[in-house]
């Protein structure tokens, strides 16, 4: 039996959390040896959103990289126009069903959530899209290779569940097949 990962809201908060997030460091922090990082006054670091929300309170980083609505709507046009998916923030969904949650409380802002949401469905069907044509025409393997670094967690694991899908159908398929070749040689 294939099982297969089913996220819901505590899982997909922890994801968030683990999240980089491009920053500059405002203060010398320090740095240490058990730390990938070196939290030097000036440096751009990449940090999981965990520690982000520590030092932002502090007062002690300054985040890189804004996502907004125009992002969204420039990035669906970059999304259609290229063969392959095109790197994204890894805050991306996170901010997308942040920025939708908050849109609701809006009723004046309905044209913007209506837009936001638009403009996020076509960037998840244009992105598994081409993910998709990758697996069928190079193979589960090829296809993850060539992407991984393209992908934020949540589309990592969406596609790494959907490879264990297509790997589990073919092995069915040869298993069947197999058989198959084996009934039509002894009869």
């Amino acid at each position: 039996m294939l099982l297969l990962p089913v996220l819901d809201e505590s899982d997909i908060k922890l994801l968030e959390l683990l999240e980089r997030v491009d920053v500059v460091i405002k203060e010398d922090i320090g740095s240490s040896d058990l730390l990938e990082w070196k939290l030097i006054k000036g440096n751009r670091v990449k940090i999981p959103l965990w520690l982000l929300e520590i030092l932002e309170r502090r007062n002690l980083v300054e985040v890189q990289e804004r996502i907004d609505l125009k992002y969204l709507d420039s990035l669906v046009l970059e999304e259609k126009s290229s063969l392959r998916p095109v790197q994204v923030s890894e805050q991306l969904f996170r901010w997308a069903r942040k920025t939708i949650n908050e849109l609701k409380n809006y009723p004046e802002r309905a044209a913007e959530l209506e837009r936001a949401k638009v403009d996020l469905d076509d960037i998840l069907r244009a992105r598994l899209g081409k993910l998709m044509k990758y697996v069928s025409f190079q193979g589960p393997e090829v296809a993850l290779e060539k992407f991984s670094d393209r992908l934020n967690p949540e589309e990592a694991l969406l596609f790494r569940s959907i490879l264990s899908l297509v790997r589990h159908y073919s092995w069915i398929l040869g298993e069947v097949s197999d058989d198959n070749r084996g009934a039509k040689g002894s009869g």
